[in-house]
């Protein structure tokens, strides 16, 4: 069940440029799993959640003319692995969703040039973590995640390949604050209806712009290879986890999101949650 749901404003592009394009969203699924083998445990804010105002669609969500499929893929970054730190809220938003469209602004298709352009996520998960080492353990909530980088932004992650720093070079700092994104906004309201949601979801994507999302994680989504569909009832009581989506396919095994792993897998299908 999706939950929860955000959109980002306005990224501020490097060498002084800005664009006024929206950036991307980040939003909130419930799905579901048994073991672990990856680090998971996204903080929920529900307060924080319902303060962050709420974007607006030109038209009811139940009148939009939808195109049966959308994708990003082509402005995706390579899968990246966060190994067993708590830093995936950071790799959603910072290394896939920031890189997505910073690569879609600039029209960059080449996986060369993308890979040039990625964000670091630590960079990000640092700033909001207050600087100490002994946090790369500590889950986080994506909106800490998001107002870091309206405030600081981020730096190339080629620039900073450090997975748990102890301090942070005053000469970054300057780097990030040309990459900053102006604001975000949630895409629906917490007793907004799944069909609501899914719409809201698939608007988004279908004008182009990635999402960041939330979702309770089971041990079958960290089994999962190209194709995911949840093997256990749908609950609550699995941690959360966060995951960049790159595109939806109506067609394809009924209903699909494509989402990109940070855990050294590539673009993953999975099912519409019901």
């Amino acid at each position: 069940m999706i939950s929860r749901g955000l959109i980002l404003l306005q990224h501020c592009l490097t060498k002084g440029h800005e664009t006024s394009t929206i950036f991307h969203t980040y939003l909130f699924f419930g799905l579901n799993s048994n073991a672990q083998h990856f680090k998971v445990g996204l903080q929920k804010n529900d307060k924080s959640y319902i303060s962050t105002s709420m974007t607006r669609f030109p038209v009811p969500l139940n009148q939009m003319d939808l195109p049966d499929h959308a994708n990003l893929k082509s402005f995706c970054p390579s899968a990246g692995n966060q190994i067993q730190l708590n830093t995936f809220p950071a790799w959603a938003a910072a290394y896939s969703a920031m890189t997505i469209m910073w690569a879609k602004n600039q029209n960059f298709t080449n996986a060369a040039q993308i890979a040039r352009s990625a964000f670091s996520p630590i960079f990000v998960y640092y700033q909001a973590t207050g600087g100490n080492p002994e946090n790369c353990g500590r889950p986080v909530w994506l909106p800490a995640i998001l107002d870091e980088m309206v405030s600081f932004g981020s730096v190339r992650y080629t620039n900073y390949l450090e997975f748990c720093p102890e301090s942070m070079p005053d000469s970054l700092l300057q780097q990030a604050r040309t990459n900053r994104i102006q604001g975000y906004q949630r895409l629906f309201h917490l007793d907004d209806n799944y069909d609501t949601r899914l719409l809201a979801i698939k608007a988004v994507l279908a004008n182009g712009k990635p999402v960041v999302a939330g979702i309770h994680a089971p041990p079958s989504f960290q089994t999962a290879s190209k194709r995911w569909q949840p093997r256990e009832p749908m609950s609550d009581k699995w941690p959360m986890h966060a995951i960049a989506i790159m595109g939806y396919n109506d067609q394809k095994y009924g209903g699909a999101f494509e989402v990109l792993y940070n855990w050294e897998k590539s673009g993953v299908t999975m099912d519409f949650p019901g």
